[in-house]
């Protein structure tokens, strides 16, 4: 199968599952760390035989600097990758309405409860490829308690899952019952700023 040369900018094809990562030799390597302190950024399992070798990276790809070397990293096309669809299916029984929007800094994408009483809308921002922003999250008060603001979160992390989306951040405010449904949802806090918490989950395939 004909080798890619390996670049850090590829990080989002690569959690996604679209190109899988080899050395210059062939074998496989599972990549564990990409923002290690130093001038070898990337931290990377090589896998010979039953056993895992750890080898540091320069964003590149190379083993070491400005010299060929067996465990140079390379990518090849993963044959099992499906490209995600645009949108992914929902529950008939809760109509909802997309909106897309394309800007120079990336796109948002809102979805909309078809009677106007709820909504969340995701951004995802160029500079920030495999990341999903949870902007907003609101469901009007007669609607509340009714499994619909867990229904669009769930159909969010659908979305992102068919983007290759690896994980959503998002920014909740200190009320503890708002919290705790996040937390229920699956997200962990990170740190309190500017009276509000920085959430964050990471999204399983």
């Amino acid at each position: 199968m004909e080798q890619i040369p390996f670049n850090i900018q590829y990080r989002h094809d690569i959690e996604s599952g679209k190109y899988l990562v080899v050395t210059r030799d062939g074998n496989s390597v599972r990549i564990v760390c990409w923002d290690r302190k130093g001038p070898y950024h990337i931290l990377g399992l090589i896998k010979t035989g039953m056993v895992e070798i750890p080898e540091t990276f320069l964003e590149n790809g190379s083993c070491i600097d400005a010299r060929e070397c067996e465990s140079d990293l390379f990518l090849i096309l993963n044959p099992d990758y499906k490209e995600p669809s645009a949108e992914p299916s929902v529950s008939p029984s809760m109509e909802l309405i997309w909106h897309h929007n394309t800007w120079p800094w990336g796109k948002s994408v809102k979805i909309i409860k078809s009677d106007g009483g709820a909504i969340v809308e995701m951004t995802f921002e160029n500079t920030n490829p495999g990341v999903c922003y949870l902007s907003c999250v609101s469901v009007i008060e007669p609607l509340r308690r009714q499994g619909i603001a867990t229904h669009l979160m769930l159909t969010c992390e659908s979305y992102c899952r068919e983007q290759g989306i690896f994980r959503i951040d998002l920014c909740s405010v200190l009320t503890p019952w708002v919290q705790d449904f996040y937390k229920k949802c699956g997200y962990i806090p990170i740190k309190e700023e500017d009276e509000s918490m920085q959430m964050y989950k990471i999204l399983n395939k």
